[in-house]
């Protein structure tokens, strides 16, 4: 009864030996396919969803370049708005700006300021000439936003000292601006004649 066992043993080894080649086989066939068919959804899958991410990479970028637009709108909206308030905390002196500088060239309102001037100090205007003015500085270049055009004046007047020198004070502070170039005083009896040339200014 002692030699069943090793006989059993022998027996099943016989059996297994012969089969172990074609388990291992089948084996590695199994895990080929399995490898295979994996690799083979991998190469696949990569040109099914090569077109998401391009696309999604497209809209980063588009979402990217909107963000940079949007940031530089806003400092240009900044930019204006502090502006804005500059300019109208600027507005109750606008008014005094046009008038010493004004838009137009004005020589009506220019002359009653000269002659204001004169009876204000308490002499007598004898003439006043304004040249023709040089039309040529209003071909500005592009760049150019606006610039100062000069409008010559010859004021004749005539009174006694005191009084021409306080026309010529009145006509330095005067709320338009007018340079003086020259004075000629010529002295005759009991009476001063006083020629005063300037210039004022307006913007084209």
């Amino acid at each position: 009864m002692a030699i069943e066992p090793k006989i059993n043993f022998h027996r099943f080894n016989k059996y297994y030996t012969a089969i172990e080649p074609l388990l291992a086989s089948q084996e590695a066939h199994a895990y080929g396919l399995l490898i295979l068919s994996l690799l083979t959804m991998a190469f696949f899958g990569y040109f099914a969803i090569r077109p998401t991410l391009s696309t999604i990479s497209n809209l980063n970028r588009q979402i990217s370049d909107a963000q940079l637009v949007d940031q530089k709108l806003q400092e240009k909206i900044t930019a204006l708005s502090t502006l804005s308030q500059q300019y109208n905390a600027l507005q109750p002196d606008l008014g005094i700006v046009w008038t010493a500088l004004p838009r137009e060239i004005k020589f009506t309102p220019f002359v009653k300021d000269l002659e204001k001037i004169a009876v204000d100090s308490g002499i007598t205007v004898t003439s006043i000439n304004i040249s023709p003015v040089d039309l040529s500085y209003g071909n500005l270049p592009a760049t150019v936003s606006a610039q100062e055009v000069p409008i010559s004046f010859t004021i004749a007047t005539t009174g006694d000292y005191i009084k021409l020198a306080d026309f010529v004070k009145r006509l330095s502070y005067s709320d338009r601006i007018a340079v003086i170039d020259r004075l000629t005083i010529l002295s005759k009896e009991d009476e001063v004649n006083l020629t005063l040339g300037g210039r004022a200014f307006y913007v084209r």
